[in-house]
C-alpha cells in the first residue's frame, strides 16, 4: 500500500461495463489499496468464453443468448471484459485509447475516508473491496 505524509491512500479502482449496459456506462465494481491484488481479482474471475440462454430485460427478448467471459456465479459473471489486459495498469492507460473510463483507476483519498467507506460495506454486492494479498515470486 502506497502512503502520503497527510495520510492519504492510493486506492485502485476496477471499473467495468455490464453485459446488458451500454459501452459507455461503466459500474465501479472493486477496489483495493494494492495494484496487484485487484489485477489478480480480474484475473482469477476470467474463464473461457461460454453462451447462455435467458431473457434480455432491456430489448424484451425472452430468449436471448449471453456471452459470458468470467466464471458463472462469479462476482464478475455479468460484466464485459476489458477488451486489453493493459487497461489493467492505471499507469500504463492512455485515455485516448480508453476513453470509456475502464480498466482500473487509481486515486489518493484520505485514510479517514477509507475506513469510513470499509466500515459502511455491509455485504454489497459491489463495489468488491479486495484486501492486499501476500504475493508469492515463483521462480
Amino acid at each position: 500500500m502506497e502512503t502520503r505524509e497527510i495520510t492519504q491512500i492510493k486506492l485502485y479502482e476496477l471499473h467495468l461495463n455490464g453485459i446488458e449496459d451500454k459501452a459507455e456506462l461503466r459500474q465501479f465494481v472493486a477496489v483495493s489499496p494494492c495494484l496487484k491484488s485487484i489485477q489478480e481479482f480480474y484475473l482469477e474471475n476470467v474463464t473461457t468464453p461460454y453462451q447462455e440462454v435467458y431473457p434480455h430485460f432491456n430489448l424484451g427478448i425472452t430468449d436471448y443468448t449471453w456471452k459470458k467471459y468470467f466464471l458463472k456465479n462469479g462476482p464478475l459473471e455479468f460484466f464485459n471484459p476489458l477488451y486489453n489486459l493493459a487497461m489493467l495498469d492505471p499507469h500504463e492507460r492512455n485515455f485516448y485509447l480508453y476513453p470509456l473510463g475502464l480498466g482500473v483507476l487509481s486515486s489518493w483519498v484520505p485514510q479517514e475516508h477509507w475506513d469510513q467507506f470499509k466500515s459502511q460495506l455491509i455485504m454489497p454486492d459491489f463495489p468488491k473491496v479486495i484486501e492486499p494479498r501476500q504475493v508469492f515470486n515463483y521462480v
